[in-house]
């Protein structure tokens, strides 16, 4: 095998590397979104115990991470003017049930990328 092709050889490797790393990164990335989301609503289900900053700013990252939840939250909430809330005035209830729609978009979202596949 001549060098040139050792070394386009490696290059695939370490690009197949390179892939699985990013990979994991995803799912990493996807677990943690997963588990702070459970970890609040579970967390308030049992103890009716919230620790709003936590929780809104979990809301907010989620938000800023998803821009297509983002977009259909501000669609209905063109259609819906007087649903519109600002979350830090919001009960601990109406808090859990925007991050449990999170969460389930999410999971729904990431259900369709597998099919996909």
């Amino acid at each position: 095998m001549k060098s040139e092709e050792i070394f386009f050889q490696n290059l695939n490797n370490i690009y197949d590397v390179i892939q699985v790393i990013n990979s994991c990164q995803e799912i990493l990335k996807d677990s943690i979104t997963l588990i702070e989301h459970k970890f609040v609503i579970e967390r308030y289900m049992i103890t009716k115990y919230l620790d709003r900053k936590q929780a809104i700013d979990i809301y907010k990252k989620f938000n800023l991470e998803n821009p297509e939840y983002l977009l259909g939250i501000n669609l209905y909430l063109v259609l819906n003017p007087n649903n519109c809330v600002n979350l830090e005035l919001s009960s601990n209830e109406v808090i859990i049930e925007n991050l449990s729609l999170q969460l389930l978009c999410f999971c729904f979202k990431k259900t369709i990328k597998y099919l996909n596949k």
